[in-house]
């Protein structure tokens, strides 16, 4: 996966002439689309199982837990399903993220002091 962004960076850089920062935003987007799209489709899960950890890195990880949240709770409508469950397998990686930033933040100022 690494190899792959890496490749996009580069490609977005010569093709458009995005700077390093906007091609890594753009490639960024790009393995979100196409994650979103794989678990669409019903292959991403078979190439998880081939490429074990290398296609659960946070981005493609949060990309497919949203995807296929939504997907199992479409039938329910656009508040009751989608709104209420779209966080339901990726929430506690947020919470536990903003709350981990957080605490790591103050450490990061009280140390610098």
């Amino acid at each position: 996966m690494g190899i792959i962004s890496e490749g996009l960076i580069n490609l977005y850089m010569m093709i458009f002439g995005y700077s390093r920062a906007d091609s890594m935003g753009v490639a960024c987007l790009t393995i979100i689309l196409v994650t979103c799209m794989l678990t669409a489709f019903g292959v991403f899960d078979n190439l998880v199982e081939k490429g074990k950890c290398g296609l659960i890195i946070p981005t493609t990880g949060f990309a497919h837990s949203m995807a296929s949240a939504t997907m199992d709770y479409k039938k329910d409508g656009f508040i009751k399903g989608i709104g209420s469950n779209a966080f339901k397998l990726a929430g506690s990686a947020i919470l536990y993220g903003v709350v981990a930033a957080f605490f790591f933040c103050i450490l990061g100022v009280l140390l610098n002091v």
